[in-house]
């Protein structure tokens, strides 16, 4: 596996979003996609989103970077994992290759124990060959057979180098143990900073109502594709200028009144607000909207079920 691609990353938790790159330890690139200035992940819990869960990994990255890049500042990134350790030495890699031939435990070796290292060293007699040989291996070692080869007496097979010794390098030590093959330690490449890549055309809608997310939350530099000339400008006009504006912001006035909803009804859960007179002005906009425009063309959303419940009586 080289890539691991994670969608909808900026509405995504940051535990939800380790969960693939854990499984994804090899991985050689990591691509986050989404946006957190449009939509941050849903926590109902104030809490847990006050102590950092309602910030997505793909929010902690790119703010770090892109504030490096404005800072002229290297950002600095740790390597994930634990700390390289040093490389074992044979005492460490002998003890597991010794319990792991002495499979009950009992802190001595007997023939059967040992014809797993038979085997391993190049031993390939029948077993009553096998059974003289250990004789022969535990009298060399100044052991009585019948009381087995203990840890000491392994130790020094282990590292006998003469013809008739039965010497181990590291790596047989390592395999004879059944431990994961220790990866050769290269000259890590200095790390960089994770880039943060804008996508800077959009397609989705006219020029004149993308000027202000463009503006607001992307500093200008979100421009449009030739195409979206072509698709409608937009209904909405300035009350004052009676210029066209393809995004008004309207301000409910002290007098409209918010209310919350203390018992749950089919369309809405307790503590789900609505506010009448607003819905009342919405459905007055939205009536002339579609008078204008066609039903089609027209989507009134609230954030609260209280509301849309309000809404759809009128």
């Amino acid at each position: 596996l080289r890539q691991v691609i994670v969608d909808e990353a900026g509405t995504t938790q940051e535990p939800e979003a380790l969960c693939p790159l854990t499984l994804a330890k090899d991985a050689e690139r990591i691509v986050l996609v989404g946006d957190y200035r449009q939509l941050r992940p849903v926590v109902k819990n104030r809490d847990a989103s006050a102590l950092g869960l309602g910030r997505s990994l793909f929010e902690r990255l790119a703010t770090r970077s892109e504030a490096a890049v404005a800072d002229g500042n290297e950002l600095e990134v740790q390597p994930s994992g634990p700390p390289r350790r040093p490389l074992p030495s044979r005492a460490e890699l002998t003890r597991p290759a010794f319990d792991h031939l002495d499979e009950v435990g009992s802190g001595r070796l007997d023939a059967r124990a040992m014809r797993p290292f038979a085997d391993f060293t190049g031993f390939d007699g029948a077993d009553e060959e096998w059974e003289a040989e250990y004789q022969g291996l535990c009298c060399d070692l100044g052991r009585d057979p019948a009381d087995g080869i203990d840890f000491e007496a392994f130790r020094r097979a282990v590292e006998d180098e003469s013809e008739e010794g039965c010497h181990c390098s590291d790596e047989e030590l390592r395999e004879l143990a059944g431990l994961p093959a220790e990866v050769d330690i290269v000259e890590e490449m200095p790390l960089q900073r994770p880039a943060s890549v804008l996508l800077r055309q959009q397609y989705r809608m006219h020029p004149s109502m993308n000027r202000f997310p463009s503006q607001q939350f992307y500093g200008g530099q979100v421009g449009d594709d030739i195409s979206t000339m072509q698709r409608p400008a937009g209904l909405l006009v300035h009350p004052r200028t009676h210029s066209r504006c393809a995004t008004l912001f309207w301000c409910s006035p002290p007098s409209f009144r918010e209310e919350v909803q203390e018992v749950a009804s089919r369309e809405a859960s307790t503590r789900s607000k609505a506010n009448s007179q607003e819905a009342e002005r919405c459905a007055q906009l939205a009536v002339a909207l579609v008078l204008r425009a066609g039903p089609r063309s027209v989507a009134v959303l609230s954030w609260y079920n209280a509301q849309v419940a309000d809404l759809r009586q009128r």
